[in-house]
């Protein structure tokens, strides 16, 4: 497979998951399925990306959870957490704070005091 061809791919493969797996999908895992190492991988990602695999698949974690705490009507960091099916909490709030300068849990209160405003008036 020639090295874009394995970007696309392996960038569609992360697009198709569902918000409940991202969380835990891992670049050896993508490597695995393509059979390449994963150095190799980040290496073309960084090639045609200008971002690291991992980076990649954070910046897409984020992204899916932005999503699905729009998609609560109440929306929580736990119940978020648990839709998404996120193990490492701890890890996940690091990376969301070093992105985003707060935590998640702000952008979910923020959100949540964003709706009350709405229905208010």
């Amino acid at each position: 497979m020639k090295e874009y061809s394995l970007y696309i791919a392996a960038k569609a493969y992360v697009e198709r998951c569902p918000p409940d797996e991202i969380g835990n999908l891992k670049p050896r895992d993508i490597a695995k399925k393509y059979n390449v190492g994963i150095s190799y991988l980040s290496r073309i990602f960084g090639k045609y990306c200008y971002m690291t695999l991992q980076q990649y698949l954070e910046m897409y974690l984020m992204l899916n959870f932005h999503d699905v705490v729009n998609r609560l009507e109440v929306p929580t960091l736990k119940e978020a957490l648990a839709r998404m099916k996120i193990k490492n909490t701890n890890y996940f709030i690091r990376k969301y704070k070093r992105r985003y300068s707060h935590t998640p849990g702000l952008f979910c209160k923020w959100l949540r005091e964003a709706r009350e405003k709405q229905q208010k008036k």
